[in-house]
């Protein structure tokens, strides 16, 4: 006879996110080849402000399901995500 207290809590889909950012102040590539991977993005309308806050030169993302390694979609600096989920 046990109490069942607990509540289904559904977890957030993550992704992984490959996202050309440019160069630093010094001309430098920043990450890879000016390219950093995010690997546990679950907001893309707020990922896509943390870009615009930290890196305003941004210029596109990849988003990749983080289980599958399977690409889903591009976004560009012009052509945003206009929902915070797939």
């Amino acid at each position: 006879m046990f109490s069942s207290n607990f509540k289904l809590v559904t977890m957030a889909r993550r992704f992984s996110c490959h996202t050309k950012v440019g160069n630093d102040s010094n001309g430098n590539p920043l990450g890879s080849n000016g390219v950093i991977t995010f690997k546990t993005v679950t907001n893309l309308l707020r990922f896509t402000e943390h870009l615009d806050k930290t890196y305003p030169d941004w210029r596109w993302f990849n988003v990749y399901d983080s289980k599958t390694r399977n690409k889903l979609i591009s976004f560009t600096k012009n052509r945003r995500p206009s929902a915070p989920f797939i």
